[in-house]
Parts: C-alpha cells; structure tokens; sequence
C-alpha cells in the first residue's frame, strides 16, 4: 500500500504520464476544422492560415500599435478643432486630391476639404502646417506595442 495522502499523486511515472495526457487531451485547443473547410467555417471561427477583419473598423487602432497616431488635431482661436486624420485612413478621392496637388495650399484643401480648409485659415491656421504635419505623422512617434508576458515577441 502506498503511504500517500488520498489527494496526493503518487510519484509514479507511468501515472504522471497518463495524468498529463488526460489534462492535454481536455485543455489543448483541437481544431474542429481541416484546412480545407474554411467555406464552411461560421464567420466567427479565425482561419488558421489568414485573418479576418472589418474593413470599415480596420485604420486607427493598427496605426497606433505599430506606432503612428492616427490623427492630428489643431485647435483654433475661437476654440473649435479641425482634425486631420493619418495618410493611412483617407479616402481614395482624398489621396488622388493629394497626389494631384503641387503645392502646401492644394495639399490642404485636398486633405481637409474647402469648408475645412477655409475654417483652418480663418481660425489662424496655414496650409504649410497641413503638409508639415502629414510628413510628422508619417514618422513613428513610440515604439510598436509588444505584449511583455508574449516570448515570442522578444
């Protein structure tokens, strides 16, 4: 008879070995899907060889982890903000306007709009500080996010 306590395992290596099966086979994650299934996966199920995103949520979030903010903001002398969102999230009309443009005051109405452009200027802003600002979004401002407890990341 063994001198153990009930609820304690024996040092046995044939049972330590059964015991962590039984626990890998019960917490392992075993895809319920082959590879070749994905047609007919629920939307919800991730594809072990792609990822699925929303694109009309898909933008500012990514930006910011790799780094780059997302919009910039330029408050004016009566106190309203005009925004200027990061190159990455405008619109195709927008950056057609903008590879179009040959100089700082195009670019401007370009990016922000005639309305905006106009209100940016009135507020006490310059078209040279849009281009100036759309080169400094450009440049990485922190270090992409890296999950400290991930080792992969390292």
């Amino acid at each position: 008879m063994s001198s153990s306590p009930p609820n304690q395992p024996i040092a046995d290596p044939r049972t330590h070995a059964v015991a962590t099966t039984a626990i890998a086979r019960r917490f392992i994650f075993m895809p319920k899907y082959n590879a070749g299934d994905t047609a007919d996966m629920p939307r919800t199920v991730k594809s072990p060889r792609h990822l699925r995103v929303k694109a009309s949520e898909y933008g500012e979030q990514q930006l910011e982890a790799l780094g780059y903010p997302a919009r910039m903001e330029f408050e004016l002398t009566d106190g309203s903000v005009v925004v200027l969102p990061h190159e990455w999230l405008w619109s195709d009309d927008v950056l057609e306007a903008y590879t179009a443009a040959k100089s700082s005051i195009e670019i401007a109405r370009a990016v922000l709009g005639d309305e905006e452009h106009q209100r940016f200027i009135a507020g006490g802003g310059r078209s040279s500080q849009i281009a100036l600002a759309i080169g400094e979004m450009k440049q990485r401002k922190t270090e992409p996010k890296v999950d400290e407890a991930d080792p992969k990341a390292k």
